[in-house]
């Protein structure tokens, strides 16, 4: 049992402003001792946030009231029916802006899941024969992302050593592009029980269409807390090419760098935190409308003018 005061959910300020005490209410919480993934938001339409979250491999929906919540009888839930299922939040499919729960069934199929008031109607189809592979169980997935910045939400589907992105033309998917993507493999084993879990995760980067090399085409950056890959758009069969065009070794800027400890930081000090940090912009910066990469290493900062074809980072233009 939590107690929470819960004006995230349903408190507010008074009608007289900023100036005035804030009203809240309090609410005792009841929640599966198996509830996992706990997320915010109104799926109904009636300007009051729901509570979404996993409880035994499916997702339970408790919808809010004027009263709050009734955690024993007043929620909804979603059997996806798949062995292996990533889920998520979107507005990006519902035709009204509404947000709703969607989920990639298997690699191979997108859906969402319309509410009706209180009702979880039947899934419809966002996109089938998708060419994916998550692992077994049900897990959250971001996978609806808008790429290139147009307003729509597109698709963006792991698969064994790969990602295809799908984008979103007017509601119809162009064919996929697909590029490598490291799978992450996580093994925990609890020497304290009898048990061992062995699972593997599917990261899928933050991506970004956007013209790199100023031909015209859009290009594609890709970036993870190890890497920054770019693929440049190529003219033939394939749009990317499987491997990017150049990389930004990430994770050994930030071994070369070390790592500070907050219990010896000195606060009266803060700028020579600078010296354990990076910054990588990549931009324009020469103006020859194609994008070069400033790199700061500590106090140390490089910068790499691109070209055409791609760039050059073992020879910085100046430091």
């Amino acid at each position: 049992m939590i107690a929470l005061s819960s004006a995230m959910l349903f408190g507010g300020l008074s009608q007289s402003g900023w100036s005035a005490v804030p009203d809240f209410k309090q609410q005792a919480f009841s929640l599966p001792a198996s509830a996992e993934s706990l997320v915010v938001a109104d799926l109904n339409d009636d300007g009051l946030n729901d509570l979404s979250t996993l409880v035994n491999d499916r997702l339970r929906i408790y919808f809010q009231s004027s009263n709050g919540f009734d955690f024993s009888a007043d929620f909804a839930e979603i059997q996806f029916g798949a062995r292996a299922v990533g889920w998520d939040l979107s507005n990006g499919f519902s035709g009204n802006g509404s947000t709703t729960v969607i989920a990639l069934l298997d690699g191979k199929r997108a859906v969402y899941y319309p509410i009706d008031d209180r009702t979880v109607l039947e899934p419809e189809v966002i996109k089938s024969d998708l060419p994916g592979f998550i692992s077994s169980g049900v897990s959250r997935l971001h996978f609806a992302r808008d790429i290139d910045a147009d307003g729509l939400q597109d698709l963006v589907i792991p698969g064994a050593g790969e990602i295809s992105i799908l984008i979103n033309d007017s509601g119809n998917f162009e064919p996929p592009l697909s590029i490598r993507s490291e799978v992450r493999l996580r093994t925990q084993l609890n020497i304290n029980r009898f048990n061992r879990s062995v699972g593997q995760t599917i990261r899928i980067p933050l991506l970004d269409l956007r013209d790199v090399n100023a031909d015209g085409n859009a290009d594609l950056i890709s970036r993870t807390d190890e890497k920054l890959d770019v693929f440049l758009a190529a003219t033939g069969g394939s749009y990317f090419p499987a491997s990017p065009t150049y990389s930004l070794d990430i994770a050994a800027i930030e071994e070369r760098l070390g790592d500070f400890d907050i219990d010896t930081l000195d606060f009266s000090n803060l700028t020579g935190v600078l010296a354990l940090t990076h910054e990588e912009i990549l931009e324009d910066i020469d103006g020859d409308g194609i994008h070069d990469l400033l790199l700061r290493e500590g106090g140390k900062v490089s910068f790499f003018g691109g070209s055409a074809t791609g760039m050059d980072l073992e020879q910085p233009r100046q430091v």
